[in-house]
């Protein structure tokens, strides 16, 4: 939000707004209001309805209320892009993840109007692992989608801001995605031999969005175990972390040994029905909670009437049931 009208974005006051009344919506789902949400399919917030009571008057914005154009970020944000067919090209963003998304895709002052997912990815992603033929190196500056890229140069320039979303379906990309993508979901091989796959995803996490690890994961029942959950859980198991960001951190628990359940799994048929994880504060552990085999969720089972409370919050008053 553009508060001194200077033309820079210069708060993130909406965010925290957004994300509180997420929060109001759906943070006790698990029975505990512990500042996170832990199944994002589960809760029903819808912008249009949840937010109507916080919109600006008409011509007027301020960082306390939304305008119409924030209102429709807000659900692209959600839903995800589409080509102009319709079709999907990438989940959108889990609720509860909205404090990660100024840091990948919001330009404002904080990230010098340059969010990571810009000067990252679209950086060199776009025109040297999309295309075939790669385009162009990248324009100087990113952030400017009023430059012009000179197309004819020696060594041609191409602008992020360029790319066709329509693509992504138009078999444009198909070559790069046939080496870059796994997404291969017949683990007929694997299993035959014996093997056992943890997944694992942070349901904050903005940069790789956890839909799809879990769309995937469908297809791996759907496709090595003829629809059965129960036999792929007995091969592959896939758990959620609420409140983790990519791969690590954030505000929920993120914390456990990677590898210790798979090997005990492996070689000691030790199947992790759970997977106990922590989150620290300062060096101390202020939140414990099981990471359940999807699609079981963790329900507060602890003391009556103490539910919000930290200290309650340990794995051992949890226990992992179906939604």
């Amino acid at each position: 939000m553009d508060t001194d009208g200077n033309g820079s974005f210069d708060s993130l006051a909406l965010m925290d707004v957004l994300h509180t009344q997420v929060l109001n919506k759906c943070d006790a789902l698990d029975g505990v209001r512990d500042g996170l949400v832990s199944d994002p399919l589960a809760c029903t917030f819808a912008p249009a309805a949840d937010l109507a009571g916080l919109m600006c008057p008409p011509d007027s914005a301020s960082d306390q209320c939304f305008t119409q154009a924030q209102l429709q970020t807000i659900s692209d944000f959600y839903n995800g892009p589409r080509d102009d067919a319709g079709r999907q090209v990438y989940p959108g963003k889990m609720l509860g993840s909205e404090p990660h998304w100024a840091g990948y895709y919001i330009p404002w002052q904080g990230n010098n109007m340059a969010p990571g997912k810009l000067t990252g990815v679209a950086g060199d992603h776009m025109n040297y692992l999309f295309y075939e033929v790669d385009p162009g190196i990248a324009v100087p500056d990113l952030s400017d989608i009023d430059y012009e890229p000179d197309t004819d140069a020696m060594i041609p320039e191409f602008h992020w801001f360029h790319w066709d979303i329509n693509d992504f379906h138009s078999g444009a990309g198909d070559l790069m995605k046939s080496i870059t993508d796994a997404n291969d979901p017949d683990l007929h091989r694997f299993v035959r031999r014996g093997g056992k796959l943890i997944l694992y995803h942070g349901l904050m996490d903005t940069l790789i969005v956890a839909t799809d690890t879990i769309d995937y994961y469908q297809q791996i029942v759907d496709t090595t175990f003829a629809g059965s959950l129960a036999e792929a859980q007995a091969h592959a198991r896939l758990y959620l972390a609420p409140g983790m960001g990519h791969c690590a951190g954030g505000p929920g628990p993120n914390n456990w040994d990677k590898l210790a359940p798979l090997v005990d799994w492996v070689e000691n048929s030790r199947t992790p029905d759970s997977i106990t994880a922590t989150h620290e504060t300062d060096g101390l552990v202020d939140n414990e909670r099981p990471l359940c085999t999807y699609p079981q969720q963790p329900r507060y089972v602890g003391p009556a009437g103490g539910a919000d409370e930290p200290a309650n919050w340990v794995a051992s008053n949890f226990e992992c049931r179906l939604p």
